[in-house]
């Protein structure tokens, strides 16, 4: 078997690589993930494995890019802009996430589609906070005549995703993260890591930074 395979009308373009610091690098581990399909009990995918290795080097690009990067020192709404291409993306692709979905866990494919809009739209949802929510206060103080309340980004967030609901569990965590201008290291179940390859796509060609 070819290392590095999706399942049908599953278009991942790097299967066999993760996603690090803004590039498709092959895993440290040297290991590879085989998806089984719950209904056939046959493979129906193969992708990388992270190991120990490859998790310390993500954990160190995302705070390098916390520390470093242009993302946390943009203004929200700029994050917006950007978030709002990778909503599109993950719009554009959702009946190719509602395969992923399919094949991976057994799930039906006539409720597909609402699932995956609902992870799309609640990715919307959150980042759309960008131009909306108070991150930048004026409020009163007994004490000076100017106070301001600022809401800022904590540092790199872990997104831990169960198998079940991998896609509306992955966007929900990760979208408002991102808009808060924190940086994200993204870790799906072994049972469904697919879309979070998609995932990573989506952020790849809307322009986040590494």
């Amino acid at each position: 078997m070819t290392k590095g395979m999706t399942p049908e009308k599953v278009d991942v373009r790097h299967p066999d690589k993760l996603y690090i610091d803004g590039k498709w690098v092959e895993a440290k581990s040297g290991r590879f993930l085989t998806l089984i399909s719950p209904d056939t009990e046959g493979v129906v995918g193969e992708v990388a494995e992270a190991g120990k290795e490859d998790m310390d080097l993500a954990v160190a690009a995302a705070r390098k890019a916390f520390d470093e990067g242009p993302w946390p020192r943009m203004s929200p709404p700029q994050r917006q802009d950007i978030l709002t291409r990778m909503t599109e993306i993950l719009r554009r692709r959702e009946p190719e996430i509602g395969a992923a979905w399919t094949a991976q866990t057994g799930g039906l494919e006539s409720i597909a589609p609402a699932f995956m809009a609902g992870g799309t739209g609640a990715f919307a949802a959150s980042t759309s906070l960008g131009k909306t929510y108070p991150f930048v206060e004026h409020v009163k103080s007994d004490f000076v005549e100017a106070a301001i309340l600022t809401r800022e980004p904590v540092g790199v967030v872990a997104a831990i995703a169960p198998w079940n609901g991998p896609y509306v569990l992955m966007t929900n965590k990760i979208g408002y993260a991102l808009i808060a201008g924190c940086t994200v290291v993204m870790k799906p179940a072994p049972e469904t890591p697919l879309e979070a390859y998609i995932i990573a796509e989506a952020a790849e060609e809307a322009g986040l930074p590494p």
